[in-house]
């Protein structure tokens, strides 16, 4: 093993145990990686100084890291170079040192010491968060270099006190270890060689393999309406593969909601395309797929970037539930599947060419997607309403594509219950979306509540107006809370104050499970421009509250055109207020009963016609 090591050879004692430092990399890029040198360097000499007498300290850095200190002198008598495999120089390692590195998993079969140096656990966790707790390590977590040193002058103690830790962790993670797993893992992979105490699991062939992407599970309409479709769903019936990359705020949060039924895939590294393809896949994703260059669409190359993900796997559906992403498009509909599926959540030509301060927010990506709309076989709106008009918009991109409908699935249970549960510990929010302390919640006021992202489709500017006017010559104890985040943050709460309005109407953000805020309310409003099949109206509906919307195709098919709630004009004023004063002095019995249970036994019908003609 000397032999390997270069220079280091001459610094090494055989006389002496042997400690090794191997931190993995800091920071979010891989590419710009924010490790200190300058601290690893004066850690290790200080280790060095201290423990000369007992020790040779080693330096094996993460590849990623390497460059930065492999033609620096200083580091000459500690670096193990990087050509050097982590699991050969671990076969003269006494004692490890290491921090979140997975090097720990294959060091824990040689039974040796390991010891967790990790002064920034916190802020890791927070940004690229960990394999374990910290509770299951096998060996003590040291959060500074003093406790760091302790423990190395203590070794016989810490072998002892973590000694039971260490061997349960070993038998949990190691107890297959036995040198020869690679050959056995090839043997049965591809020579169909057993493996003992392996189980292996194929697909049921007995079900309907569905591959379904999500969108990136945000907090949105789109990631609600799939989770509670994936609730709804009949596993029985359906082997479901999701493929994503989660939205780092909520997604994978998300995905730890979902039923177990769904096998989570992600997409990793890059496209596998040649420079030619990655070149034409550009010009595609500017200037889009059309009837004169369709015989140029590198399908090909697509389809090798889909097995690279999913290798060898068939399915009978491939459905793009989220429609937003044209490079998602573009991989779903590669995929092995007879029934190439594309959802519509919205009025998608007005989506791909809304403005914000003259800035088009989805163009790049939506406009390219809806052009590939000729390569699917079915382009699913999620109403009917809304499946007239995106048929009337976008049929000239749409080929041999059927046009139909399936409406959103909720979870009335979960809505109720959430709403039902906090009723018991009542916790309404104290500060609106700039941290500002609100007046108190007070039943006896006539209040208000709207709900979605601030942006222009949405309409909460006209709804502050409205409402304003309202509370100035109508009603001066209303209230209307806005819950929802977006671009137009600034410009409503510029509106709120302008209008003088700062103690009736509130901005509330993103509120996490905002069903019993809701149920609080008298009244919820929405005032939307248009809409795909709006969440927050059934989730209103669900709730048994009386209910006001725009009259725009989309909310009028939802209140089924005012027998569960009242329809107003979103653009003209007066009337919307006429439609406020009209809701606020209405009766909850003068409407007919939303039955959610029965409306999601329908949607649910819709989603299995559509995968089954």
């Amino acid at each position: 093993m000397l032999s390997r090591i270069g220079t280091l050879a001459s610094y090494f004692d055989n006389e002496k145990r042997t400690v090794m430092y191997s931190p993995t990399w800091k920071g979010t890029s891989i590419t710009n990686p924010t490790d200190s040198i300058e601290e690893m360097l004066n850690q290790i000499k200080d280790l060095t100084s201290t423990f000369n007498d007992t020790y040779n300290i080693l330096l094996k850095v993460h590849p990623f890291v390497y460059s930065k200190v492999a033609d620096d002198e200083r580091f000459a008598p500690y670096l193990v170079p990087d050509s050097v495999d982590a699991n050969e120089i671990m076969s003269i390692v006494d004692v490890l040192i290491t921090d979140y590195s997975s090097i720990f998993f294959d060091f824990v079969n040689t039974g040796k010491l390991i010891l967790f140096f990790v002064p920034d656990a916190k802020e890791y966790k927070s940004t690229r968060g960990l394999y374990l707790k910290q509770s299951e390590m096998p060996g003590p977590v040291l959060n500074n270099f003093a406790a760091l040193k302790r423990a190395l002058a203590n070794l016989k103690f810490v072998q002892k006190k973590y000694s039971a830790k260490y061997k349960r962790f070993s038998e949990k993670y190691g107890s297959l270890a036995n040198g020869m797993a690679t050959k056995e893992i090839v043997d049965f992979v591809f020579k169909s060689v057993p493996m003992k105490n392996v189980v292996s699991r194929k697909l049921n062939s007995d079900k309907r393999k569905v591959v379904i992407y999500p969108g990136s599970l945000a907090a949105n309409g789109i990631t609600s309406s799939y989770m509670n479709l994936m609730g709804n769903l009949d596993f029985k019936k359906y082997d479901v593969t999701q493929i994503a990359t989660y939205d780092k705020k909520s997604g994978k949060r998300n995905g730890m909601s979902l039923p177990d039924g769904v096998r989570q895939m992600f997409r990793i590294g890059s496209p596998l395309l040649t420079l030619d393809e990655a070149v034409i896949d550009e010009y595609y994703k500017v200037i889009g797929l059309d009837e004169n260059n369709v015989n140029n669409y590198p399908i090909e190359a697509y389809e090798r970037d889909a097995q690279r993900l999913l290798p060898n796997m068939k399915f009978a559906d491939s459905i793009d539930f989220s429609g937003y992403s044209y490079y998602w498009g573009r991989l779903m509909v590669s995929i092995k599947a007879p029934n190439k599926i594309a959802y519509l959540h919205n009025d998608i030509w007005e989506d791909a060419h809304r403005k914000i301060e003259n800035i088009y927010l989805h163009k790049a990506n939506v406009e390219p997607m809806i052009k590939l709309y000729r390569l699917f076989d079915k382009l699913v709106s999620v109403s009917p309403e809304l499946k007239k008009i995106n048929e009337s918009k976008v049929i000239q991109f749409a080929g041999n594509a059927k046009f139909t409908s399936v409406q959103n699935s909720i979870d009335p249970d979960t809505i109720r219950y959430v709403s039902w549960k906090r009723r018991l510990k009542p916790n309404f929010p104290t500060k609106d979306i700039i941290k500002q302390r609100i007046p108190a919640f007070n039943k006896k006021m006539d209040n208000f509540i709207s709900m979605g992202r601030l942006s222009p489709e949405k309409n909460q500017l006209f709804l502050v107006r409205v409402f304003s006017k309202y509370v100035e010559t109508v009603n001066e104890n209303a209230r209307l809370y806005i819950l929802g985040d977006g671009p137009l943050k600034s410009v409503i709460l510029e509106e709120i104050e302008k209008l003088q309005m700062t103690k009736h109407i509130f901005l509330m953000g993103h509120i996490n499970n905002p069903h019993h805020f809701m149920s609080k309310m008298d009244t919820f409003v929405l005032p939307s421009l248009y809409e795909g099949q709006p969440m927050v109206l059934l989730e209103a509906l669900t709730l048994g509250m009386k209910v006001l919307s725009s009259d725009i195709p989309q909310n009028a098919f939802v209140l089924n055109y005012g027998q569960y709630g009242e329809l107003a004009d979103g653009t003209n004023v007066n009337d919307f207020l006429r439609g406020i004063d009209k809701i606020n002095a209405a009766k909850l019995n003068q409407y007919d009963k939303f039955d959610p249970y029965k409306y999601n036994q329908e949607a649910l019908r819709e989603f299995e016609l559509v995968l089954g003609d």
